[in-house]
């Protein structure tokens, strides 16, 4: 197998670019993977995410190189969906576990995603809690 010269590194590397404009026009300046992934099949010919982790050396990194903002796994829409579904379920004052078997039990996000998102358990329940009042107000 032959190396690639630096020169069809540079053609990928543009070829990613203007996928990630293109992404750009079309949705937004944050991206994630997943959003990315389901642009790809209307444009096929698109790097997939591998190869533009393995260009840039990481997703991240070929992002910001492309002046996208990488985003989180999971939308704010998909988050706040879960956490209704799951306030529906448990309530408004559930334990981390309870939330971590159910979110498991349920193929969920998962409450370390979640911590990652809002910072601590307080502030998920805060944002479940206004979910609950939003529901309660219809």
């Amino acid at each position: 197998m032959t190396k690639k010269t630096y020169f069809e590194e540079d053609k990928m590397i543009e070829k990613i670019n203007f996928y990630f404009e293109q992404y750009k026009k079309e949705n937004s300046d944050v991206i994630t993977i997943k959003s990315y992934e389901k642009f790809r099949v209307k444009y096929p010919d698109a790097p997939s995410v591998y190869y533009v982790m393995k260009c840039f050396g990481g997703w991240r990194i070929g992002c910001e190189k492309s002046n996208l903002r990488p985003g989180f796994k999971y939308s704010e829409r998909e988050v706040l969906a879960t956490l209704r579904e799951a306030s529906s379920f448990l309530g408004v004052d559930v334990s981390y576990e309870r939330y971590r078997m159910w979110a498991k039990k349920n193929g969920q996000i998962s409450p370390k995603v979640l911590l990652k998102r809002f910072g601590t358990w307080a502030d998920v329940l805060k944002v479940l809690n206004g979910i609950h009042n939003e529901k309660e107000s219809r």
